[in-house]
């Protein structure tokens, strides 16, 4: 529950930010999350070969590194606080970044120390470049998909009437 309140306020700073960039952060960290669970029927208990874990896939490593002090099987098995630190992860790629959802989502998968390549890709970031594309791409698809729903839901507001 304390997990939940902080995830819900940290989405709101984080919203916030981001749409000085034009992005919908919160869009863009399910979209996220959605593609590192990949269709895993139960996500929550996925272990990367990589280790990372959980729904979003966070490495405890990179969790520690940003603050995390729980145990391992909390944030294997906990959604919420999962989420909470892939959206610190988020956060820290786009202060790091800015723009892009491709920015952010390679920054999410190479780390935030690493950079994102302006026209050649070594072997070592490629992995990282096809990551950055997908969820590009499939944020774009979300986005088109929720104004849809926002069109739908309000059909004279669009006819300015």
């Amino acid at each position: 529950m304390r997990f939940a309140i902080a995830l819900a306020a940290s989405l709101l700073l984080f919203s916030a930010q981001a749409s000085a960039h034009s992005l919908d952060g919160r869009l863009l960290l399910n979209v996220i999350c959605e593609y590192e669970s990949r269709g895993s029927k139960n996500p929550e208990e996925e272990i990367s070969h990589a280790g990372a874990v959980g729904f979003c896939q966070v490495r405890v490593t990179t969790a520690r590194w940003l603050g995390y002090r729980g145990r391992f099987s909390v944030l294997l098995g906990d959604r919420e606080v999962n989420m909470f630190w892939a959206w610190k992860m988020v956060l820290k790629c786009l202060r790091r970044w800015h723009s892009t959802p491709y920015r952010i989502a390679f920054c999410y998968h190479a780390g935030v120390g690493a950079r994102v390549p302006r026209v050649r890709i070594n072997r070592e970031k490629l992995k990282s470049h096809w990551y950055a594309i997908q969820v590009a791409r499939r944020y774009g698809i979300a986005l088109k998909a929720q104004a849809s729903r926002y069109r739908l839901a309000f059909p004279k507001l669009e006819k300015g009437g």
